[in-house]
């Protein structure tokens, strides 16, 4: 990887996290019912350009613990302990839109959805 790559990197899990922490903020505050949809919305797209600057699958979870990073600001800022809900439950939710968005990408870098048919595995000593 390129030292462009570890930026690219660092400014989209940047940019996730000061949107998680700002607009997620807001959307408490007015006591939005949907925010988990909008905020969610907004990590998939962001880690969706990450196929247009040539990132590879397996650094998509970078992205999501740099933008879970952002929420140890509101620990700090607002002197609230880690293991509150309101911290590590969308810790929680950045980190496994990460890993979901990493498998489903390295399933279909390996081609998993067009050899396996209908989610049957073809392996050998089953298919006798």
């Amino acid at each position: 990887m390129t030292k462009k790559s570890y930026e690219i990197i660092i400014l989209l899990g940047c940019v996730w996290g000061i949107c998680e922490a700002t607009l997620g903020s807001v959307l408490h505050i007015i006591h939005f019912p949907y925010k988990g949809l909008i905020l969610s919305s907004i990590g998939m797209a962001i880690l969706g350009m990450t196929t247009k600057y040539g990132i590879s699958t397996h650094r998509l979870v970078a992205i999501s613990m740099i933008a879970a990073s952002f929420k140890f600001i509101d620990c700090i800022a607002l002197s609230i302990p880690i293991s509150h809900p309101s911290i590590f439950r969308p810790i929680i939710a950045i980190m496994g839109l990460g890993f979901s968005a990493q498998l489903v990408g390295l399933l279909k870098n390996n081609n998993f959805w067009t050899t396996q048919k209908m989610g049957v595995f073809k392996h050998p000593q089953i298919a006798r």
